[in-house]
């Protein structure tokens, strides 16, 4: 993890999905609030925001193997919130998704591997096209990230 902390610190671009949002904390302009044990729903709060192109409520889960699924959140620092584990926007203590450091980074307060549907993945590419940035070596990481996703996703439909 401080090789990661180094990295956004540094000035880093990264997203996270985590289930212990006390370990990055500071890092990711997070502050853990709960954790929880079953995967919950999470809404827009922000629909306007290029995360949530196409993408509506994630609704479809799986719990594969993990005893802890996640962490309610709340934005701090400059962190603002764009999704959370209730409907209504700006919920203390319910942030699932935090843009922080002036939009380098991505906190995900639940497990991307509980996913299971074409919505879900859908917001993890925006997510990365939203990072992305036009040289050569980031594009070649977004071509394996999405690659990635693909298979990941056929092989839970077979």
């Amino acid at each position: 993890m401080a090789d990661l902390i180094n990295y956004v610190e540094g000035g880093g671009k990264a997203i996270v999905s985590f289930h212990q949002a006390a370990v990055l904390e500071g890092a990711f302009e997070v502050a853990q609030v709960s954790s929880f044990t079953t995967p919950r729903d999470v809404y827009s709060w922000n629909a306007g925001h290029p995360i949530w192109a196409g993408v509506s409520t994630l609704t479809s889960w799986t719990d594969p193997i993990w005893i802890d699924n996640g962490d309610a959140m709340d934005a701090v620092g400059s962190g603002v919130s764009l999704g959370g584990f209730v409907a209504a926007a700006g919920t203390a203590g319910e942030s699932a998704i935090v843009l922080g450091n002036g939009g380098r980074t991505i906190y995900n307060g639940f497990l991307f591997d509980d996913i299971t549907d074409v919505n879900g993945i859908r917001l993890i590419e925006n997510e990365i096209r939203f990072l992305a940035v036009s040289e050569p070596t980031t594009l070649a990481l977004l071509g394996l990230a999405l690659a990635g996703l693909g298979f990941s996703r056929r092989r839970k439909l077979h």
